[in-house]
């Protein structure tokens, strides 16, 4: 399978993440530079993909009404639903929402 076939095999997956048994996951406190809080926040996912050394990974999850404080980088995400309101320190608000890419 060409590394395409491949890529659209799992963004088709993602797609319909409605579909997808998620597992709880645990949320971050402080790894990779984020904390999460906020009261009984549901915190679930799945990686669909995941290199054999790690450094690249296809993943779906779904965060409910929380606080994120941190900085996110490494990662590209693609918004399947919901919203998400940034307060980049130094810098303007903004909202990412279904269909965004960042």
């Amino acid at each position: 399978m060409s590394s395409r076939q491949l890529l659209s095999h799992y963004l088709i997956a993602a797609a319909a993440g409605s579909d997808l048994e998620l597992e709880p996951w645990e949320l971050p406190n402080g790894e990779w530079g984020v904390t999460i809080s906020g009261e009984g926040v549901e915190y679930a996912g799945r990686f669909l993909y995941r290199s054999d050394d790690r450094r690249v990974a296809v993943g779906i999850e779904r965060l409910g009404p929380s606080r994120l404080v941190g900085t996110h980088s490494g990662e590209t995400l693609y918004f399947l639903e919901g919203r998400v309101s940034c307060r980049p320190v130094g810098g303007e608000p903004y909202t990412l929402q279904a269909g965004d890419f960042a």
